[in-house]
């Protein structure tokens, strides 16, 4: 990360994602891995939970 808080998207990922220089409507989330996991499980539960009521 910069000083100026920027960071650099791999060209890869830019082409995947269609990022062109100059985007502004358009946000990539950031997660640190075991933030990851953590929201992964919570939204796996939640569809468990519901799983009771779908016919």
């Amino acid at each position: 990360m910069s000083i100026k808080g920027q960071i650099v998207i791999p060209k890869e990922a830019r082409e995947i994602f269609n990022i062109k220089e100059g985007d502004t409507s358009r946000g990539i989330a950031i997660a640190k891995y075991d933030d990851y996991l953590k929201f992964a499980e919570a939204i796996f539960n939640a569809g468990a939970q519901g799983n009771d009521d779908r016919d």
